[in-house]
């Protein structure tokens, strides 16, 4: 159903429909504008405007009660070209024609020449073909703007009509490839701010959509495909717009793609569908999460906030760069593109969309699902190097790298400090469960090539009053050379060799307690003590006389080749 509307054109009425009625006023107002800029331009408006006033009586009189887009159409194409009416102006367009096509041959023989003189320049360089190639792009290029306007084209656009825009002046290819270009160059360069190239093309994108007119007349969209401006064209391009604008009512009444049952079947698969895609970018999320705060230990409030958590926060951002948000931007298209298409065919009486639009949505999706899963990677790959580099720095003290910072940690715990460590693996504490009053860790040096010497120093401060003391442990060694010393001010109060002392397992609990350092083990503990994989003996030192005062205790060897040596523990013992 068609709205009607009433007219009074030169003292008749006239029903006319509301699309006709628009189609007529944008016709005379610009062949008015057209002629406005023509000596008696104004009359010849006129004779025209006249001259469909005569056409609609004539329907009127032949019995026809309402004017349709249809009439007014014929009564357009009958009025034809503006020489029926003013031959004046007709003879001044064809001479105009005549000079332009006059101007033709020697536009051509100055191309020809300058064809030649780039041949004769090509074959003494040796690059005849590539110049022939890019002159003949230019020349293709030149006569494909000729004449032509460059606006920003809004009945074909998608943001602002640029690329549409772009298409039509250069006439090169079609618009969806100037799309692709667009999306391709933003999407490749990478996204760094510190890079002014990065930011260029969305930003040219921007200024030619807020520079460029837009083609919004007739005239413009004839200037943009480089065709001359004449009523009869004007005409024409009129007309055309006209059934543009009526495609979407003809598109309303057809029926719904999906209806029913198939669009409820419909729905549920593009549901199956994005619920494992909804839930692989939740899971991404918080993985990325995870990877932050397991990272950097923020999980301790106190802390989180403190200089050095802040440093390595910045320093984690500026490793990753803008991933996050390319992953972001890629994600919204992903989640976007779906749900764009779901609505589109699920919504009813909506208009078809055209096949350049959904080449451009399917090569955009599969684009972006692409680069979010090349972001998130490397993501995950530059938060586990710096995640590397992290504990690199803190597992090294002193030039000293052990196998990771809970290394270091034990150490700290059994209250022993790490002087130097020569070919020697950087895994030097080992768990064992405590029995008695012995710690829970135990230190393994191992040599790491067989073929070079081991040196190693570890020390370990504590504060005695004056008295008599023993040394003793419980330890085990592969080879020899490696000794354990008390010290005072350089000073060697005492050695214990490894070699010397009594094996674990063949001794008897009874047997056991009687040495100190064994006094708190209990017949569970002694049993499995015994059972441990390590052939521990127990040393013990002569005693020897401390005046008071710090003393140092040292697990050292001096370019030997020992194998291995485990410390299970280490105790000073007052004997008087």
């Amino acid at each position: 159903m068609k709205k009607n509307i009433s007219i009074n054109f030169f003292g008749t009425i006239y029903a006319i429909d509301e699309d006709a009625y628009k189609l007529l006023e944008d016709y005379i107002a610009n062949m008015k504008l057209y002629f406005s800029h023509e000596e008696g331009g104004e009359e010849i408006a006129d004779d025209i405007e006249h001259r469909v006033a005569e056409l609609l009586w004539e329907y009127k009189e032949q019995g026809m009660s309402a004017v349709d887009i249809d009439t007014v159409k014929e009564i357009i194409e009958k009025i034809g070209n503006p020489a029926d009416i003013d031959d004046e102006g007709s003879s001044k367009h064809t001479t105009t024609a005549t000079d332009n096509a006059s101007d033709t041959p020697d536009e051509e023989e100055e191309n020809r020449k300058r064809e030649q003189e780039d041949e004769k320049k090509s074959e003494q360089n040796g690059l005849n073909t590539l110049v022939d190639k890019i002159n003949d792009l230019f020349a293709k290029l030149r006569q494909n703007m000729e004449g032509r306007h460059l606006y920003r084209d809004t009945k074909n656009k998608m943001l602002g009509g640029v690329c549409a825009g772009l298409a039509e002046y250069f006439n090169l290819c079609d618009v969806v490839f100037w799309r692709l270009g667009f999306i391709l160059l933003v999407l490749c360069i990478p996204i760094d701010f510190d890079h002014k190239f990065s930011l260029s093309i969305p930003v040219l994108y921007l200024l030619l959509w807020l520079v460029l007119p837009e083609a919004k007349t007739p005239e413009d969209r004839l200037r943009m495909r480089g065709v001359k401006v004449t009523p009869e064209n004007l005409a024409e391009q009129i007309i055309r717009d006209s059934s543009d604008s009526q495609k979407p009512s003809k598109a309303s009444a057809r029926t719904p793609f999906l209806s029913g049952c198939l669009s409820v079947l419909f729905f549920l698969a593009i549901g199956c569908l994005m619920i494992p895609l909804f839930g692989f970018f939740f899971l991404a999320l918080i993985f990325t999460i995870c990877l932050f705060l397991f990272t950097f230990e923020l999980f301790d409030t106190s802390v989180l906030f403190s200089p050095t958590k802040l440093t390595q926060f910045n320093d984690a951002l500026e490793a990753i760069g803008a991933l996050p948000w390319l992953a972001g931007i890629s994600g919204i298209l992903i989640f976007g593109i779906l749900i764009y298409s779901a609505i589109r065919v699920l919504r009813r009486q909506s208009e078809p969309m055209a096949k350049s639009t959904k080449t451009t949505l399917l090569f955009t999706w599969f684009i972006a699902l692409a680069f979010f899963i090349v972001s998130f990677t490397l993501i995950c790959i530059r938060m586990n190097a710096l995640d590397d580099i992290r504990r690199t720095e803190l597992s090294t003290r002193n030039n000293i790298t052990l196998n990771d910072p809970r290394q270091w940690a034990r150490v700290d715990n059994l209250g022993w400090s790490v002087k130097e460590l020569k070919n020697i693996r950087n895994y030097i504490i080992e768990e064992r469960g405590g029995l008695g009053d012995m710690p829970n860790y135990a230190f393994i040096l191992r040599r790491m090539d067989f073929n070079q010497s081991v040196s190693f120093l570890l020390t370990k401060e504590t504060t005695l009053e004056e008295g008599k003391y023993i040394l003793e442990s419980i330890l085990t060694e592969e080879g020899e050379g490696a000794v354990i010393t008390a010290t005072v001010d350089s000073l060697c109060l005492t050695t214990l060799n490894p070699n010397e002392g009594e094996a674990i397992k063949t001794l008897n609990l009874d047997e056991a307690r009687q040495y100190p350092i064994l006094q708190q083990v209990d017949s569970l503990g002694w049993s499995r003590l015994q059972k441990e994989d390590r052939a521990w003996k127990h040393v013990t030192s002569k005693p020897f006389h401390h005046k008071g005062g710090p003393i140092t205790l040292n697990i050292l060897a001096n370019e030997c080749f020992i194998n291995r040596l485990a410390v299970r523990h280490i105790k000073i013992l007052k004997v008087e």
